[in-house]
């Protein structure tokens, strides 16, 4: 795959909000404030990108033991970009991921709802448990809504912010999934 310039350019802005968000797989990433990517211009007669508000830094990683270091997964749009031979191809690719997260979650909250509703049972109906599920998985889905939205608006417009959409909905429905079956 040959990648001219914007896209390159695009491609190295995206390597930085990863390694940025804490996406980025390898240990010797830079750390998140001296990552931090400046506005690339459309071209030379553009406007000079406007200032970035300062972060304090990252928090020191604690060092790597030998025996058991957890390794961290590449985003879902990091491993999308790598299989991907094109811009629709990174999208299809994070449609299919995101297909597949939700299904999982469904999966997941049919038991987690099921034992709810007989749990509820065998306390003579007096708990709420089903309920309860319920409530949470509502308030999850609005929050999913408006994490993510936040995340692509920042980059709008035209600069991937749809990807970074898709990104975030598989990270957090994959992250919703393991948290209700921790519960079951």
């Amino acid at each position: 795959m040959t990648l001219g310039r914007r896209e390159l350019s695009r491609v190295a802005v995206w390597v930085a909000l990863l390694a940025l968000w804490g996406c980025a797989s390898t240990p010797d990433a830079p750390p998140a404030a001296a990552s931090r990517p400046e506005a690339v211009p459309r071209s030379a007669a553009a406007s000079p990108p406007a200032p970035v508000a300062s972060r304090p830094p990252a928090p020191p990683r604690p060092p790597a033991s030998s025996s058991s270091s957890p390794t961290t997964a590449p985003s879902p749009l990091a491993s999308c970009y790598e299989a991907s031979s094109g811009r629709q191809g990174v999208g299809d690719c994070l449609r299919r991921r995101l297909r597949a997260a939700e299904e999982r979650l469904a999966a997941i909250y049919a038991v987690a709802e099921k034992e709810a509703m007989a749990l509820d049972g065998v306390r003579d109906g007096r708990a709420n448990n089903h309920r309860a599920l319920v409530d949470s998985h509502n308030r999850w889905k609005d929050y999913i809504t408006a994490e993510c939205d936040r995340i692509a608006e920042a980059l709008r417009p035209g600069t991937g912010s749809g990807d970074a959409l898709l990104d975030c909905r598989v990270r957090l429905t994959l992250r919703r999934a393991r948290d209700v079956e921790e519960t079951l």
